[in-house]
């Protein structure tokens, strides 16, 4: 029996690339950036507020900037392995559209 997805137009979506999901995906990045920012900063006050030195205070805020650089490579993981599923090169020669220079 074949599996059904529960959304086919979600599945679509996410399946073409296009500048709608390029954008979202660019949208979403700011905003886990700006959460982290926030979070930080909460972060930093409680710890200003213990009496900690600046540059203990400094790495603290530093390094929580860190914490979404797994997600952008899970998501770097992610697309190679969807483009050499397609075929790589040879299918993004193949699908470029008339006129557009590509080979």
């Amino acid at each position: 029996m074949p599996r059904r997805r529960c959304c086919p137009t979600l599945a679509a979506f996410l399946a073409t690339p296009s500048p709608a999901r390029d954008r979202a995906a660019g949208l979403g990045a700011i905003a886990a950036v700006a959460a982290i920012w926030a979070g930080a900063s909460f972060v930093v006050q409680d710890i200003e507020a213990a009496g900690v030195p600046p540059l203990a205070l400094t790495y603290v805020s530093n390094s929580l900037f860190t914490l979404y650089l797994p997600v952008y490579a899970g998501l770097r993981v992610a697309g190679w392995r969807r483009w050499t599923r397609r075929g790589g090169p040879a299918v993004a020669a193949a699908s470029s559209p008339p006129g557009s220079g590509r080979r």
